[in-house]
C-alpha cells in the first residue's frame, strides 16, 4: 500500500498514525517518517507525532534533532511520559544529566507504574554525582521488574558511592543470576579489589575476560590486579601480558605501514602524550610540568586525551600544549590514523594497561617510536613498544630486562618529577610531640594493602605503644569484615582509623597528623609518597623484586633518603620502630623533608624535562640510524 500524501489523506488521523507506527516496528523509519511528517501537516500540535518523528531522529544519530522534536512534543502535552522519559536520555547521551533530571522526575510524575522513568531518574542522579538520591528511584524500578539487570547494576554503583559495597556484591550477583554479563562481574572485581581481596577479584575478572574474550579490557583487569598481588612472581605477570598481547594485538601488527617521518637525526620532533588522565590525577599531576616544560624550540607536543569529565588541570593541559586533541571515543583505530595524520614522531603511553587505555591504538604502530612511561611501570607485553622509561633503582640494570617487551631506558636522576598543583598548607610540629604518641598512615588504596603488610604493620604497633594507624579507605559496610581481618592478624581494630577519600586540600592537611608513612607492599605508592614527604612526613618502604615494588626506594634514593628503604620486611618493620621511637630524628625531618624534597632532582622540573628530552633524543637518532 501506498503511504504517499493522496492515500493517507483519506484515513483519519489516528488510523494515519497508525499506518505509521507499523511501519515503525517493522523498521520501514524512511515511510514511517513520511506518515508522520503528513499527520504532522494535518495537525502540527500532535504531540504523539512530534515524540514518533524523534524516536526516529535519534535512531538515525540527530540528537540534536531528536531532542528538539521531544521538547515540542512536551511543550504541546505536559504529561507525555514516553516523551518526557526520551527527552531525558538524550541530554543524558549528551552528557546533560541534571538537564535530565528535571524530566526524568515528570516522567515518573506521569507514569510511575513504568520501570523505566524509575530507573533513568536514578541513573540521572548517579551521573550527576548523587549517589544517595540514586538508590530510591533504581530500588523502584527494580521493585516494578525484578530481573531489570542494568537497574540492578546502577543501583550496586549507587550503593558503593553511599559506601554500602556489601550489599552491591550482592545486588550484582543477583545481576548474574539473571544474565551473566561481563561488565556485572567486571563490577564485582572491582568492589574485591577495593576491598583488597585480590584473588576473589582476579577470579571474576577472569571469569568476565572469558565471557568476552574479544574486549581486551577485561583482561586489562586481569594485568593491573596481578600486580597488586603479593604471590605472584616477575614471569607469571610477564607470560599473562604476552598471553594478552597474543589474543588482542598480535593480529594488528600485520597491518602496520613503513613511517615516512624526516628522518633528520637533529630537527624539531614531534611528541604526543596518549592518556586518559589529563585531569586531578596522579599522572595528570606528574605529567603536568613536563608539558609545560618542553622546549618549545625544539619540540611540538601533542596531547591525545579521553578525559571525561574535564576540569581545572585539563583546562591547563589545553592551554600548555601545542595541539590538545580531545578523541570524544573515537576508535583505537581511527586515534592510529589521526596520530599518523599528524605525523607524531615519538608517541608516549601514560596508561598501560589501566582503565581506558590505548593499547591497541599502540598496537598499531602509527609513530616510528614508541614509548611506555608512568602510568604503568610494568610490561606493556606489546611488542610495537619499543620502551619504557625507568631509572636505576625502579629497574636496575640486569634485573627486569627479561620481564620487557620494551626496551629499558634508564634517566639519569628520576623517573618523574613532582610539583603539587596548590599552594599546600605549611608543615605543622611533629604530631607525636604534641600527642604523646605515634601515628602512622598509609594513604594508599585499600587495593594495595596485602595481607603481609597488615601483618607487618601489627607487629609495628606492637612495638610501639599507644601508637595508632591510619587507613584509607571509604566509611563502607565492608569494613566491620575488614575488621575482623585486624584482628585475626594480630592488629587491634580500635588502634586503627580509617578515613575516606577528601578533596585535595583537606588531605594535604591531614598529613600534619601523621608522624610517618608505611608504603604498602607488594606495589608501593608514587603519589602518596611525594605527598607524605612534601608534608614532612617520612615514608618507610620494603624493596621488592618488581618495579611496582621499587617504587619508594626510586623516590626516597631521588631525594636522599634511601635509608628508609629495607630490603626485608623485618627489616620494614625495624626502620618503622626505630624511627618511632626516636622523636628528635622524627622533629628534624619533619623540619627539614620539605627544603629537601625542593632542592632535590625529584622537583627540578626543567632539569627532568631536559632529561627526557634528551632521552627522547637518542631514540630518535637510533630509529633513524635503523631506518637508513
Amino acid at each position: 500500500m501506498s503511504t504517499g500524501t493522496s492515500a493517507n489523506t483519506a484515513l483519519s488521523l489516528d488510523q494515519a498514525l497508525e499506518t505509521g507506527m507499523a511501519h515503525h516496528r517493522a523498521g520501514r523509519l524512511a515511510e514511517a517518517e513520511s506518515v508522520y511528517r503528513h499527520v504532522l501537516a494535518r495537525e502540527p500540535d500532535h504531540a504523539h507525532a512530534r515524540y514518533l518523528l524523534g524516536l526516529i531522529a535519534e535512531r538515525f544519530g540527530r540528537a540534536d534533532d531528536a531532542r528538539l522534536l521531544f521538547e515540542s512534543a512536551v511543550a504541546r502535552a505536559p504529561d507525555h511520559f514516553e516523551a518526557l522519559n526520551a527527552l531525558g536520555n538524550v541530554l543524558l547521551q549528551q552528557s546533560r544529566p541534571k538537564e535530565a533530571l528535571e524530566f526524568f522526575a515528570r516522567a515518573v510524575a506521569c507514569g510511575g507504574h513504568w520501570a523505566m522513568p524509575h530507573y533513568n531518574l536514578g541513573t540521572a542522579r548517579l551521573m550527576s554525582g548523587d549517589g544517595a538520591g540514586a538508590v530510591a528511584p533504581l530500588r523502584r524500578a527494580i521493585e516494578l521488574e525484578p530481573k531489570f539487570a542494568p537497574a540492578l547494576e546502577n543501583l550496586a554503583a549507587a550503593l558503593v558511592a553511599t559506601g554500602q559495597s556489601e550489599e552491591a556484591e550482592r545486588v550484582l550477583e543477583r545481576a548474574l543470576e539473571i544474565a551473566p554479563q561481563p561488565v556485572t562481574l567486571n563490577n564485582i572485581g572491582f568492589i574485591r579489589k577495593s576491598q583488597g581481596r585480590l584473588d576473589e577479584a582476579i577470579a571474576a575478572f577472569r571469569r568476565a575476560a572469558e565471557l568476552d574474550p574479544a574486549n581486551p579490557s577485561m583482561g586489562d583487569n586481569v594485568l593491573l590486579t596481578m600486580n597488586y598481588h603479593e604471590g605472584l612472581d616477575a614471569q607469571t605477570i610477564f607470560q599473562e601480558h604476552l598471553r594478552w598481547a597474543d589474543r588482542h594485538a598480535k593480529s594488528l601488527y600485520a597491518g602496520i605501514q613503513p613511517h615516512t617521518n624526516d628522518r633528520s637525526p637533529d630537527r624539531k620532533l614531534r611528541v604526543g602524550y596518549v592518556s586518559p588522565d589529563f585531569k586531578l590525577h596522579p599522572v595528570g599531576l606528574f605529567i603536568a610540568p613536563v608539558i609545560r616544560g618542553h622546549d618549545r624550540e625544539w619540540f611540538d607536543v601533542l596531547c591525545y586525551s579521553d578525559v571525561a569529565p574535564a576540569d581545572v588541570l585539563t583546562e591547563h593541559f589545553r592551554k600548555e600544549a601545542t595541539n590538545f586533541r580531545e578523541l570524544g571515543g573515537a576508535s583505537d583505530e581511527a586515534l592510529a590514523t589521526l596520530i599518523r595524520e599528524d605525523r607524531i614522531d615519538i608517541l608516549v603511553d601514560l596508561a598501560g594497561h589501566t582503565a581506558r587505555n590505548r593499547m591497541l591504538t599502540f598496537a598499531r604502530k602509527p609513530a616510528p617510536v614508541q614509548v611506555s612511561w608512568m602510568g604503568y611501570v610494568t610490561t606493556t607485553g606489546l611488542a610495537t613498544m619499543d620502551y619504557g622509561l625507568s631509572d636505576q633503582y625502579l629497574d636496575p640494570p640486569g634485573r627486569h630486562e627479561a620481564f620487557r617487551t620494551e626496551t629499558l631506558v634508564r634517566l639519569p636522576r628520576s623517573y618523574v618529577c613532582y610539583k603539587p598543583l596548590f599552594d599546600c598548607p605549611a608543615v605543622g610540629a611533629l604530631p607525636a610531640s604534641r600527642n604523646g604518641l605515634v601515628t602512622f598512615a598509609c594513604m594508599n588504596s585499600f587495593s594495595k594493602v596485602t595481607r603481609q603488610a597488615l601483618v607487618a604493620w601489627g607487629r609495628i604497633l606492637r612495638r610501639v605503644p599507644g601508637a595508632r594507624l591510619v587507613l584509607h579507605s571509604d566509611r563502607s559496610s565492608h569494613l566491620h569484615s575488614i575488621q575482623g581481618k585486624l584482628t585475626e592478624l594480630g592488629l587491634d581494630p580500635a588502634r586503627v582509623e580509617f578515613v575516606a577519600k577528601r578533596p585535595l586540600d583537606a588531605y594535604f592537611a591531614a598529613h600534619n597528623e601523621f608522624d610517618i608513612a608505611l608504603d604498602p607492599f607488594p606495589h608501593n605508592g608514587g603519589t602518596t609518597t611525594c605527598d607524605a614527604l612534601y608534608m614532612g612526613v617520612p615514608v618507610v618502604t620494603l624493596v621488592g623484586e618488581h618495579a611496582v615494588n621499587r617504587a619508594g626506594l626510586s623516590l626516597l634514593a631521588t631525594v636522599g633518603l634511601d635509608e628508609l628503604a629495607a630490603e626485608s620486611i623485618d627489616g620494614y618493620v625495624e626502620l618503622a620502630t626505630s624511627l618511632a621511637h626516636d622523636l628528635p630524628r622524627l622533629a628534624e625531618l619533619r623540619r627539614t623533608l620539605r627544603p629537601r624534597m625542593q632542592a632535590s632532582p625529584l622537583m627540578d622540573a626543567a632539569g627532568f624535562v631536559r632529561d627526557l628530552e634528551a632521552a627522547y633524543r637518542w631514540m630518535w637518532r637510533r630509529w633513524c640510524n635503523a631506518a637508513v
